[in-house]
């Protein structure tokens, strides 16, 4: 497949087949990841990846961080919603949470916060030419409390993506998007 047709073809997933993603194979996206442009190769980012037990540990605090969102964190509409972010991070294979290390200088801090994203990028791409399925999110969980102690992530680093990744159980259809065309200016004098 080529490169424009791959990136077209990478779809967020939430439905997962009950199969766990290798060591091997997560190594090897990771390995991607890190070949995304950064300046002067500074390697802003940090991967935390979040198996088994801790896997699932993560995917109760989602829930939990999701149901505190609702004006009534007890009611039924809040345990529903709660319950559906458990499940579908629970079902992902794996979880790879994505962090940018600080630094004091704005312009290189603004530059390694958008290598981490390209870092992230990459990876969802190389997943989904393997096979695979990511969903790159933050929401509530990325401001619990929970999240930083149990995952061992220092207090000052910036969170830049969690993403459930795993083989999918269905594929979601192309969402329309604005073409290129329309949000392109051409500069040529």
């Amino acid at each position: 497949m080529k490169g424009t047709e791959l990136v077209k073809s990478r779809r967020s997933i939430k439905e997962w087949e009950p199969l766990g993603v290798s060591r091997e194979t997560i190594t090897a996206l990771l390995d991607a990841a890190v070949h995304a442009p950064n300046h002067h190769l500074s390697q802003p980012w940090r991967f935390t990846v979040v198996m088994g037990d801790a896997k699932e540990r993560l995917a109760a605090a989602r829930g939990r961080a999701k149901a505190s969102g609702f004006q009534d964190p007890t009611s039924a509409e809040a345990h529903s919603a709660g319950e559906r972010a458990r499940a579908e991070m629970a079902g992902a294979g794996a979880v790879v949470v994505v962090t940018c290390v600080p630094v004091a200088d704005p312009i290189r801090a603004r530059e390694d916060l958008c290598s981490t994203a390209a870092a992230v990028q990459n990876f969802c791409i190389a997943a989904c030419g393997e096979g695979l399925g990511t969903f790159w999110s933050t929401g509530p969980l990325a401001g619990s409390p929970e999240l930083r102690p149990m995952l061992e992530i220092p207090e000052d680093d910036i969170l830049v993506a969690i993403i459930m990744l795993g083989y999918p159980a269905s594929v979601p259809p192309v969402r329309r998007r604005k073409p290129a065309a329309e949000v392109t200016r051409w500069v040529e004098r």
